[in-house]
Protein backbone atom coordinates (compact mmCIF):
# COMPACT_ATOMS: atom_id res chain seq x y z
CA UNK A 1 0.00 0.00 0.00
CA UNK A 2 2.89 2.19 0.65
CA UNK A 3 3.68 1.99 -3.26
CA UNK A 4 0.46 2.96 -4.41
CA UNK A 5 0.46 5.89 -2.06
CA UNK A 6 3.87 6.84 -3.24
CA UNK A 7 2.83 6.07 -6.94
CA UNK A 8 -0.30 8.87 -6.16
CA UNK A 9 1.35 11.84 -4.92
CA UNK A 10 3.95 11.81 -8.25
CA UNK A 11 1.42 10.67 -10.82
CA UNK A 12 1.80 13.68 -12.56
CA UNK A 13 5.47 12.96 -13.16
CA UNK A 14 5.39 9.21 -14.40
CA UNK A 15 3.72 7.32 -17.36
CA UNK A 16 1.86 4.45 -14.67
CA UNK A 17 1.95 0.98 -16.61
CA UNK A 18 0.35 -1.60 -15.24
CA UNK A 19 -0.63 -4.97 -16.11
CA UNK A 20 -4.27 -6.06 -15.80
CA UNK A 21 -3.90 -7.73 -13.12
CA UNK A 22 -3.10 -5.02 -10.94
CA UNK A 23 -5.04 -2.53 -12.63
CA UNK A 24 -7.58 -2.80 -9.92
CA UNK A 25 -5.92 -1.89 -6.60
CA UNK A 26 -4.45 0.84 -8.43
CA UNK A 27 -7.98 2.25 -9.64
CA UNK A 28 -8.73 1.37 -5.61
CA UNK A 29 -6.52 3.67 -4.49
CA UNK A 30 -7.33 6.71 -6.74
CA UNK A 31 -4.86 5.81 -9.78
CA UNK A 32 -5.58 5.73 -13.44
CA UNK A 33 -3.00 4.06 -15.20
CA UNK A 34 -1.68 5.17 -18.56
CA UNK A 35 -1.17 2.09 -20.10
CA UNK A 36 -2.55 -1.31 -19.36
CA UNK A 37 -1.00 -4.56 -20.76
CA UNK A 38 -2.75 -7.91 -21.41
CA UNK A 39 -0.70 -10.95 -23.43
CA UNK A 40 -2.81 -13.84 -22.72
CA UNK A 41 -5.70 -14.65 -25.19
CA UNK A 42 -8.18 -16.48 -22.08
CA UNK A 43 -11.39 -15.17 -21.54
CA UNK A 44 -10.98 -15.00 -17.74
CA UNK A 45 -9.33 -12.33 -17.79
CA UNK A 46 -11.86 -10.16 -18.30
CA UNK A 47 -12.10 -10.21 -14.89
CA UNK A 48 -9.09 -7.91 -14.66
CA UNK A 49 -11.24 -5.18 -16.49
CA UNK A 50 -14.39 -5.84 -15.63
CA UNK A 51 -16.77 -2.96 -13.65
CA UNK A 52 -13.46 -0.18 -14.16
CA UNK A 53 -13.49 2.73 -16.59
CA UNK A 54 -9.91 2.63 -19.09
CA UNK A 55 -11.35 5.15 -20.64
CA UNK A 56 -8.38 7.61 -20.18
CA UNK A 57 -5.88 4.53 -20.70
CA UNK A 58 -3.91 2.93 -23.75
CA UNK A 59 -4.14 -0.80 -23.81
CA UNK A 60 -1.55 -2.55 -25.39
CA UNK A 61 -2.86 -6.22 -25.76
CA UNK A 62 -1.76 -9.30 -27.74
CA UNK A 63 -3.35 -10.38 -31.02
CA UNK A 64 -6.28 -12.43 -30.10
CA UNK A 65 -7.00 -10.95 -27.10
CA UNK A 66 -10.87 -11.94 -26.37
CA UNK A 67 -13.31 -8.73 -27.73
CA UNK A 68 -14.72 -8.82 -24.47
CA UNK A 69 -12.12 -7.04 -23.34
CA UNK A 70 -10.96 -4.81 -26.62
CA UNK A 71 -14.56 -3.68 -27.23
CA UNK A 72 -14.05 -1.85 -23.91
CA UNK A 73 -13.46 1.58 -24.35
CA UNK A 74 -10.41 2.97 -23.93
CA UNK A 75 -7.87 6.02 -25.07
CA UNK A 76 -6.59 4.21 -27.41
CA UNK A 77 -5.51 0.36 -28.62
CA UNK A 78 -2.35 -1.09 -29.64
CA UNK A 79 -1.70 -4.49 -30.23
CA UNK A 80 1.63 -5.97 -29.86
CA UNK A 81 2.90 -9.15 -31.10
CA UNK A 82 3.38 -11.52 -27.88
CA UNK A 83 5.13 -14.65 -30.01
CA UNK A 84 7.93 -12.59 -32.08
CA UNK A 85 6.61 -14.74 -35.25
CA UNK A 86 4.04 -12.04 -35.92
CA UNK A 87 6.43 -9.20 -36.22
CA UNK A 88 9.34 -11.23 -37.94
CA UNK A 89 6.51 -12.15 -40.60
CA UNK A 90 5.30 -8.46 -41.15
CA UNK A 91 8.29 -6.50 -40.32
CA UNK A 92 9.63 -7.48 -43.68
CA UNK A 93 7.26 -5.42 -45.77
CA UNK A 94 6.28 -2.46 -43.33
CA UNK A 95 8.25 0.90 -42.57
CA UNK A 96 7.53 0.45 -38.52
CA UNK A 97 8.59 -2.54 -37.11
CA UNK A 98 5.96 -4.79 -34.96
CA UNK A 99 6.25 -4.56 -31.02
CA UNK A 100 7.17 -7.85 -30.00
CA UNK A 101 6.83 -8.88 -26.46
CA UNK A 102 9.80 -10.77 -24.88
CA UNK A 103 9.21 -13.49 -22.44
CA UNK A 104 6.25 -15.61 -21.21
CA UNK A 105 4.88 -13.49 -18.22
CA UNK A 106 3.20 -10.07 -19.37
CA UNK A 107 5.35 -8.00 -17.14
CA UNK A 108 7.98 -9.00 -18.44
CA UNK A 109 6.83 -8.90 -22.13
CA UNK A 110 5.79 -5.72 -21.10
CA UNK A 111 9.14 -4.14 -19.81
CA UNK A 112 10.48 -5.58 -23.39
CA UNK A 113 7.96 -3.27 -25.10
CA UNK A 114 8.76 -0.53 -23.06
CA UNK A 115 12.61 -0.87 -23.35
CA UNK A 116 12.15 -0.57 -27.11
CA UNK A 117 10.96 3.18 -26.58
CA UNK A 118 14.36 4.02 -25.26
CA UNK A 119 13.03 6.04 -22.12
CA UNK A 120 15.28 7.99 -20.33
CA UNK A 121 13.95 5.92 -17.16
CA UNK A 122 11.76 2.71 -16.01
CA UNK A 123 10.97 2.35 -12.89
CA UNK A 124 9.49 -0.94 -11.34
CA UNK A 125 7.54 -1.69 -8.78
CA UNK A 126 5.21 -4.19 -6.78
CA UNK A 127 7.86 -6.79 -8.74
CA UNK A 128 8.98 -8.73 -5.81
CA UNK A 129 9.52 -12.66 -7.43
CA UNK A 130 9.48 -13.35 -3.85
CA UNK A 131 7.20 -14.97 -1.28
CA UNK A 132 6.99 -13.51 1.97
CA UNK A 133 5.37 -16.01 3.93
CA UNK A 134 5.64 -18.96 1.39
CA UNK A 135 2.34 -18.31 0.35
CA UNK A 136 1.57 -18.21 -3.96
CA UNK A 137 -1.18 -15.71 -3.27
CA UNK A 138 -0.97 -13.28 -0.44
CA UNK A 139 -2.00 -9.87 -1.95
CA UNK A 140 -5.24 -8.37 -2.97
CA UNK A 141 -4.65 -9.01 -6.80
CA UNK A 142 -6.23 -12.50 -6.23
CA UNK A 143 -9.09 -14.21 -8.72
CA UNK A 144 -11.37 -17.25 -8.41
CA UNK A 145 -9.26 -18.80 -11.27
CA UNK A 146 -5.61 -18.62 -9.70
CA UNK A 147 -6.49 -21.69 -7.13
CA UNK A 148 -7.60 -23.41 -9.44
CA UNK A 149 -4.56 -22.97 -12.08
CA UNK A 150 -1.92 -24.19 -9.37
CA UNK A 151 -3.99 -26.66 -7.46
CA UNK A 152 -1.61 -29.12 -8.61
CA UNK A 153 1.30 -27.46 -7.88
CA UNK A 154 2.18 -28.59 -4.30
CA UNK A 155 5.12 -26.95 -2.61
CA UNK A 156 6.08 -25.04 -5.69
CA UNK A 157 5.73 -21.55 -3.99
CA UNK A 158 8.92 -22.83 -1.77
CA UNK A 159 10.79 -24.46 -4.62
CA UNK A 160 13.29 -21.97 -5.62
CA UNK A 161 15.68 -19.09 -3.47
CA UNK A 162 16.14 -15.93 -4.93
CA UNK A 163 19.03 -13.37 -3.51
CA UNK A 164 17.04 -10.30 -2.37
CA UNK A 165 17.98 -6.59 -1.86
CA UNK A 166 18.41 -6.96 1.67
CA UNK A 167 21.37 -9.41 1.22
CA UNK A 168 18.90 -12.38 2.34
CA UNK A 169 17.17 -15.28 0.46
CA UNK A 170 13.81 -15.64 0.28
CA UNK A 171 11.46 -18.27 -1.54
CA UNK A 172 10.21 -18.66 -4.30
CA UNK A 173 8.37 -20.65 -7.30
CA UNK A 174 9.26 -22.02 -10.93
CA UNK A 175 7.05 -19.27 -12.66
CA UNK A 176 8.76 -16.34 -10.79
CA UNK A 177 12.13 -18.15 -10.97
CA UNK A 178 11.60 -17.91 -14.58
CA UNK A 179 10.36 -14.36 -14.74
CA UNK A 180 13.23 -13.14 -13.24
CA UNK A 181 15.84 -14.81 -15.11
CA UNK A 182 14.56 -13.68 -18.42
CA UNK A 183 14.37 -9.77 -17.04
CA UNK A 184 17.69 -10.13 -16.10
CA UNK A 185 18.51 -11.78 -19.40
CA UNK A 186 16.46 -8.85 -21.09
CA UNK A 187 18.05 -5.94 -19.38
CA UNK A 188 21.69 -7.28 -20.27
CA UNK A 189 21.02 -7.67 -23.97
CA UNK A 190 19.32 -3.98 -24.36
CA UNK A 191 22.67 -2.67 -22.03
CA UNK A 192 24.92 -4.55 -24.92
CA UNK A 193 23.77 -2.04 -26.96
CA UNK A 194 26.54 1.09 -26.56
CA UNK A 195 23.27 3.82 -27.17
CA UNK A 196 21.44 2.44 -24.35
CA UNK A 197 21.00 5.34 -22.29
CA UNK A 198 17.85 3.83 -19.74
CA UNK A 199 17.97 4.61 -15.98
CA UNK A 200 16.61 1.05 -14.51
CA UNK A 201 15.18 1.38 -11.08
CA UNK A 202 13.76 -1.46 -9.10
CA UNK A 203 12.20 0.47 -6.43
CA UNK A 204 10.06 -2.97 -4.97
CA UNK A 205 10.59 -2.98 -1.49
CA UNK A 206 12.15 -6.39 -0.15
CA UNK A 207 11.88 -8.42 -3.28
CA UNK A 208 14.73 -10.31 -5.34
CA UNK A 209 17.58 -8.46 -6.42
CA UNK A 210 18.09 -7.63 -9.99
CA UNK A 211 21.01 -7.47 -12.22
CA UNK A 212 20.79 -4.39 -14.44
CA UNK A 213 18.28 -2.59 -11.86
CA UNK A 214 19.44 0.17 -9.44
CA UNK A 215 17.54 -0.48 -5.80
CA UNK A 216 16.27 2.88 -4.99
CA UNK A 217 13.06 4.00 -3.29
CA UNK A 218 10.16 5.33 -5.33
CA UNK A 219 10.10 8.55 -3.49
CA UNK A 220 14.11 9.53 -3.77
CA UNK A 221 13.59 8.46 -7.24
CA UNK A 222 10.73 10.61 -8.00
CA UNK A 223 12.05 13.52 -6.60
CA UNK A 224 15.15 13.19 -8.21
CA UNK A 225 16.12 15.40 -11.76
CA UNK A 226 15.77 11.67 -13.55
CA UNK A 227 11.86 11.74 -12.80
CA UNK A 228 10.07 13.78 -15.43
CA UNK A 229 8.96 17.39 -14.68
CA UNK A 230 5.22 16.75 -16.41
CA UNK A 231 4.06 13.86 -18.54
CA UNK A 232 1.58 14.22 -21.63
CA UNK A 233 -0.40 11.10 -22.67
CA UNK A 234 -1.77 12.68 -25.29
CA UNK A 235 2.17 13.41 -27.09
CA UNK A 236 2.52 9.22 -25.96
CA UNK A 237 -0.50 7.72 -27.80
CA UNK A 238 0.44 10.04 -31.00
CA UNK A 239 4.17 8.73 -30.64
CA UNK A 240 2.28 5.40 -30.99
CA UNK A 241 0.65 6.08 -33.81
CA UNK A 242 3.22 7.27 -35.54
CA UNK A 243 4.69 4.00 -34.79
CA UNK A 244 2.16 1.87 -35.79
CA UNK A 245 1.81 -0.03 -39.03
CA UNK A 246 -0.54 1.29 -41.19
CA UNK A 247 -3.53 -0.39 -43.56
CA UNK A 248 -1.33 0.01 -46.45
CA UNK A 249 1.52 -1.78 -45.08
CA UNK A 250 -1.17 -4.59 -44.14
CA UNK A 251 -2.46 -4.83 -47.60
CA UNK A 252 1.08 -5.10 -49.11
CA UNK A 253 2.48 -7.63 -47.18
CA UNK A 254 -1.20 -10.16 -47.31
CA UNK A 255 -1.08 -9.37 -50.98
CA UNK A 256 2.84 -10.67 -51.00
CA UNK A 257 2.10 -13.31 -48.99
CA UNK A 258 -1.06 -14.59 -50.80
CA UNK A 259 0.69 -15.06 -53.76
CA UNK A 260 3.59 -16.88 -51.58
CA UNK A 261 1.22 -19.05 -50.24
CA UNK A 262 -1.06 -19.77 -52.92
CA UNK A 263 2.66 -20.99 -54.75
CA UNK A 264 3.39 -23.11 -51.65
CA UNK A 265 -0.23 -24.95 -51.56
CA UNK A 266 0.37 -25.92 -54.85
CA UNK A 267 3.64 -27.38 -54.36
CA UNK A 268 2.78 -29.38 -51.55
CA UNK A 269 -0.44 -30.51 -53.24
CA UNK A 270 2.08 -32.25 -55.82
CA UNK A 271 4.17 -33.79 -53.52
CA UNK A 272 1.10 -34.70 -51.68
CA UNK A 273 -0.15 -36.77 -54.62
CA UNK A 274 3.40 -38.21 -55.11
CA UNK A 275 3.72 -39.93 -52.02
CA UNK A 276 0.17 -41.30 -52.37
CA UNK A 277 0.26 -42.50 -55.57
CA UNK A 278 3.73 -44.13 -55.75
CA UNK A 279 5.03 -47.07 -53.00
CA UNK A 280 8.51 -45.98 -53.58
CA UNK A 281 10.45 -43.53 -52.30
CA UNK A 282 12.52 -42.81 -55.37
CA UNK A 283 11.33 -39.07 -56.62
CA UNK A 284 11.76 -38.43 -60.28
CA UNK A 285 13.02 -34.86 -61.62
CA UNK A 286 10.12 -33.09 -61.41
CA UNK A 287 9.48 -33.86 -57.86
CA UNK A 288 13.01 -32.97 -56.80
CA UNK A 289 12.65 -29.39 -58.42
CA UNK A 290 9.54 -29.13 -56.39
CA UNK A 291 10.78 -29.80 -53.42
CA UNK A 292 13.80 -27.36 -54.03
CA UNK A 293 11.11 -24.91 -55.12
CA UNK A 294 9.28 -25.29 -51.99
CA UNK A 295 12.47 -25.82 -49.48
CA UNK A 296 13.69 -22.19 -51.31
CA UNK A 297 10.34 -20.41 -50.77
CA UNK A 298 9.22 -21.58 -47.60
CA UNK A 299 12.56 -20.62 -45.87
CA UNK A 300 11.60 -16.86 -46.25
CA UNK A 301 8.46 -17.47 -44.32
CA UNK A 302 9.43 -17.01 -40.62
CA UNK A 303 5.96 -19.08 -39.57
CA UNK A 304 6.25 -21.77 -41.95
CA UNK A 305 9.77 -22.22 -40.19
CA UNK A 306 8.10 -22.43 -37.07
CA UNK A 307 5.84 -25.02 -37.91
CA UNK A 308 7.71 -27.69 -39.78
CA UNK A 309 10.88 -26.94 -37.65
CA UNK A 310 9.06 -29.96 -34.68
CA UNK A 311 7.39 -32.20 -37.81
CA UNK A 312 10.58 -32.40 -39.75
CA UNK A 313 12.64 -33.22 -36.47
CA UNK A 314 10.00 -36.19 -36.35
CA UNK A 315 10.28 -37.08 -40.05
CA UNK A 316 14.27 -36.73 -40.07
CA UNK A 317 14.47 -39.39 -36.99
CA UNK A 318 12.77 -41.88 -38.36
CA UNK A 319 14.56 -42.48 -41.65
CA UNK A 320 16.14 -45.10 -40.77
CA UNK A 321 12.94 -46.74 -40.74
CA UNK A 322 11.09 -49.36 -43.32
CA UNK A 323 10.19 -47.76 -46.15
CA UNK A 324 6.29 -48.26 -45.46
CA UNK A 325 6.66 -46.42 -42.60
CA UNK A 326 8.96 -43.12 -43.81
CA UNK A 327 6.04 -43.30 -46.93
CA UNK A 328 3.33 -42.96 -44.05
CA UNK A 329 5.04 -40.45 -42.06
CA UNK A 330 6.16 -38.33 -45.12
CA UNK A 331 2.10 -38.44 -46.33
CA UNK A 332 1.14 -37.46 -42.65
CA UNK A 333 3.68 -34.61 -42.54
CA UNK A 334 2.51 -33.29 -46.28
CA UNK A 335 -0.86 -33.29 -44.69
CA UNK A 336 -0.42 -31.33 -41.84
CA UNK A 337 1.81 -28.81 -43.37
CA UNK A 338 -1.03 -28.69 -46.33
CA UNK A 339 -3.67 -28.32 -43.90
CA UNK A 340 -2.12 -25.47 -41.93
CA UNK A 341 -1.15 -23.17 -45.88
CA UNK A 342 -4.55 -23.87 -46.41
CA UNK A 343 -6.27 -22.18 -43.36
CA UNK A 344 -3.56 -19.53 -43.64
CA UNK A 345 -4.82 -18.84 -47.46
CA UNK A 346 -8.23 -19.01 -46.23
CA UNK A 347 -7.41 -15.92 -43.71
CA UNK A 348 -5.52 -13.99 -46.28
CA UNK A 349 -8.27 -14.37 -48.70
CA UNK A 350 -11.19 -13.57 -45.74
CA UNK A 351 -9.19 -10.11 -44.97
CA UNK A 352 -8.83 -8.92 -48.24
Amino acid sequence: MNDLNDILRFKSQFFICTVARAARALFECGITPDVVFTVDVIDSNYDFFSGLDFSKTLLFSSVGTSKKITSKKFKAKFFIDATGILGQELNRYCKHHILSGSGSSVSVQGLSVLLSFKPRSITITGQDLVYTEGERFNSGATYATDQQLYENFDNDATRYSLLTQENTYKRTSSDLKIFHTQIETLVAAAKANPKFITKLINSSKGGALIKGFKHQKFVDFALSKDALSNKNIDDFSAMLHRATVNQNDVKKYMIRRGREVSQIMEYLETLLDHYRQNENLQKSEKICQKQIKLNKLQSRLPLLIMLIRPLHWRLRENQGENEMLVRSMQIEFYKKYHSFVTQWNLALLNEK
